[in-house]
């Protein structure tokens, strides 16, 4: 039996109510589509938005923070022969130093894999730094260098420490930068999926509507 003679065994109302099913599936299949690309697409920005990007904003006001405290380490030095400049500048130094601690700890809280390393090692880096500066600093509030040479001289642990920190947060910028990368391209895949998707939804109502119609 021809599929014209077999539409036409049934009834219009059946034939009627058919089509209206068959419109209905079809738009379903549409819709479904295109809303799951939608989706998707959406899941993966606020995905991005919550990591990539919230991690990059921080890492640059860390960069920040860390260049105040270099800073005032380096002012100390220079205002050596300035006691009040000193102390004063030192107490900035102590608060700059406390908000580096507290950017890195919220960075660990959002951090996964390879950029948690380099976090941790940041952590221990700084911790080794400021433990090395602190005895320092007390000697150049209390004048008990010769010459800000010398007290430049005595800062080679805490040198030492801060060259690793460097490392440590540049290869972290690194691994942002790729994670940023990754998260761009899998949403520049998930948008060709939801194009291919929806025209081949738009291919299967053609096919079908066209015939039975």
């Amino acid at each position: 039996m021809s599929f014209t003679r077999l539409m036409r065994s049934f009834t219009i109302r059946v034939r009627m109510i058919g089509a209206i099913a068959v419109v209905l599936l079809l738009l379903t299949i549409v819709g479904g589509a295109g809303l799951l690309g939608m989706y998707r697409m959406q899941s993966m920005s606020q995905d991005f938005i919550d990591n990539a990007y919230a991690k990059a904003s921080m890492v640059s006001e860390l960069r920040h923070t860390l260049g105040l405290m270099r800073r005032y380490e380096k002012d100390m030095i220079i205002f050596y022969e300035q006691p009040a400049r000193v102390s004063e500048t030192y107490e900035l130094w102590k608060t700059s130093a406390a908000k580096v601690n507290e950017q890195v700890k919220a960075l660990l809280a959002l951090a996964t894999g390879e950029d948690q390393e380099d976090l941790e090692a940041i952590a221990r880096h700084m911790d080794a730094y400021q433990k090395a500066f602190a005895p320092v600093a007390s000697q150049l509030e209390s004048g008990g260098y010769d010459s800000a040479t010398t007290a430049d001289k005595v800062m080679f642990r805490a040198y030492t420490a801060l060259n690793d920190l460097d490392k440590a947060f540049a290869h972290l910028v690194t691994e942002l930068n790729d994670q940023a990368e990754r998260a761009s391209r899998s949403a520049q895949d998930a948008a060709n999926l939801t194009i291919a998707l929806f025209g081949a939804a738009v291919v299967l109502a053609t096919v079908v509507v066209v015939p039975l119609t």
